[in-house]
């Protein structure tokens, strides 16, 4: 029988160790109840800079959805260069409440919702062409 939450979180293991952006990671939080699967991740990328992945999801019917989440780079030196969330703040953005904070002034934007794989695959873009 097939379990969703578990496959997610395996899925992203793998994807934090064959990604070419992050050096080394660490699990601060991982847990499944139910339907509902929660990690917390510290990660150190290639570049020095940290990045912190906390996210929230749930399977209903086998397609799972991201309730909750936040992901935090910065530089080595706590210097933000952006995060992604959906705390429920800036009403006044269209995408409501996904945005992004970027930089270390942390204009916020209007940003479509994502998860810790698409943050991934935006970073490692960026390290590559930086």
């Amino acid at each position: 029988m097939s379990d969703p939450v578990r496959e997610r979180l395996d899925s992203l293991r793998a994807r934090l160790i064959l990604s070419s952006a992050v050096a080394s990671f660490h699990y601060h939080q991982e847990e499944t109840v139910g339907n509902v699967g929660y990690f917390r991740v510290r990660c150190t990328l290639i570049d020095g800079s940290e990045l912190q992945l906390i996210e929230r999801f749930r399977d209903v019917a086998n397609a799972l959805a991201v309730e909750k989440y936040s992901f935090h780079w910065q530089r080595n030196d706590g210097t933000p260069i952006c995060r992604w969330d959906n705390a429920p703040h800036h009403r006044e953005l269209a995408t409501f409440p996904n945005h992004l904070h970027e930089g270390e002034t942390g204009v916020v934007q209007a940003h479509v919702p994502v998860d810790a794989f698409a943050v991934l695959s935006e970073i490692e873009k960026r390290l590559t062409v930086d």
